[in-house]
This record gives C-alpha cells, structure tokens and sequence, in this order.
C-alpha cells in the first residue's frame, strides 16, 4: 500500500510539470512506448522478485514450531502486504501460517496483534475514531479477550490493515 501511495505522489508531481509537446508526435509515441516497455519490465522484474522471496519466507515459516521464531518469520512476510502477489499468490499460505501461530498460544498472538494494529494507526496517523462503529467494536473485544477465534482475529486485522490503507493514501492525495 506504501508502495501505491508513494507511486501515487509521483505521479501527481510529475502532472504538475506537465507541457504538452509540440512538433514531432510521431518520436514522441516512441518514446512514450519504450518508457512505457521499460516501466512493464521493471514492475514484472520486482514482482518476480517478490514473489520468489514471500515463497522461501513462506517455505521456511512452515518448518517452524516455536512461537517466537514463527512470529518473527511471519513479521518478515507482513513486510511484503502491499505488493500484489502477497494477496494475490500467497494470501492462504499466510494466513494458514498466522493460525499455525494463533494456536501455539492463542492469548499471546492476540495481544501481538493488538500491538500490531495499534502501530499501524499511529503510522499512518489514522485514528480508531476513523475507523467504523463495527470495526471499532471488533477492536474493542479483541482487546479485552472476548475474540479468541484466530481467525477472527486475522480477519479484524485485515479489515484495519485496509482502512488504514485507504485513509492513508486519502490523506496523502489530500494534502
């Protein structure tokens, strides 16, 4: 998702500085083409990229057991949320993993995620005010221990992991 804002700003900068050309379109298509070529190449190159490091993070997370040495792997992964083959390829293996973890010791994993959240809205300066009443509620229980279900839990983490992408980047194209 940082990813897309920061593409974004430039984008809107690049606007800014935008004049038309005049005289030879016909050099400029081309130009225009391999740019584009180049941007194709270069986005397909990092999402190999990507994909081939989630795939050995993910492979090695598997052979985990421990708590802590599994949390730290699946830290390692959560790095890569934005980038599309996070979701897109790999989304049930992750969260296949966070069970795995969930239940190794379900109080603790809670309690990470409620450390994890509550990172995310300081980060992106979204506050939980800003998130709706049904979320907001969610939130609620899964701190005070009434949500114990993992994949609940995953699913409440998810649900503000994207709201606070959207106020994120609505507040970074707002500015």
């Amino acid at each position: 998702m940082k990813e897309a804002t920061k593409l974004m700003e430039k984008l809107i900068e690049e606007g800014k500085n935008y004049q038309p050309t005049t005289g030879n379109t016909q050099s400029g298509d081309k130009k225009r083409k391999a740019d584009e070529l180049e941007a194709y190449q270069s986005f397909t190159k990092k999402n190999k990229t990507v994909s081939d490091e989630l795939s050995r993070l993910i492979r090695e997370a598997q052979g985990l057991s421990k708590y802590e040495e599994l949390a730290a792997k699946i830290k390692e992964i959560d790095k890569y949320q934005g980038e599309k083959t996070y979701s897109s390829e790999y989304q049930e293996e992750i969260k296949q993993l966070k069970i795995k973890l969930g239940n190794i010791n379900k109080d603790k994993y809670r309690n990470d995620i409620v450390k994890k959240i509550d990172g995310k809205l300081g980060e992106s300066d979204v506050k939980e005010s800003d998130l709706d009443e049904e979320t907001k509620q969610e939130l609620t229980k899964i701190r005070n221990g009434e949500i114990e279900d993992v994949n609940k839990i995953n699913e409440v983490e998810n649900k503000i992991s994207e709201k606070v992408g959207e106020k994120g980047a609505a507040n970074t194209l707002s500015k």
